[in-house]
């Protein structure tokens, strides 16, 4: 239920050209297709979320999408790609002095990093 509610509210976005509302009615429905275990669905979905919220430029919305595809990426069994994300993510956040993003991130690339089994670089970034 919750996936067709969230495809019914991007169309509502989408066909009233508010970018803002679509990248938010995609976050929704990457987090709906996590709970249906479609991670494959989910990871475009929260994919697609990014780039419209980098595009206009909501740091915060942005942030939150890269989490849900993160999630994505280590529940559909691919941890390696979820802490590339992450590391990504983070050094991006980071160039740009965005502290609180790029805390965010890291604590992301943790949850990767553990996924993974890497207990050490899940807290190296605390050792600093």
């Amino acid at each position: 239920a919750a996936v067709s509610v969230s495809k019914q509210a991007l169309a509502l976005a989408q066909e009233a050209s508010a970018k803002p509302l679509e990248g938010d009615a995609r976050v929704s429905l990457a987090r709906a297709q996590l709970g249906n275990d479609n991670s494959g669905e989910a990871v475009l979905s929260a994919f697609e979320a990014v780039r419209i919220f980098q595009d206009t430029f909501d740091l915060e919305s942005e942030v939150a999408a890269q989490q849900v595809m993160v999630s994505a990426h280590i529940k559909g069994g691919d941890a390696e790609e979820a802490r590339q994300c992450a590391m990504d993510a983070m050094a991006r956040y980071k160039d740009g002095g965005f502290k609180k993003m790029e805390a965010t991130m890291l604590l992301s690339l943790a949850e990767a990093n553990l996924q993974i089994g890497d207990i050490e670089g899940a807290l190296v970034f605390y050792k600093k």
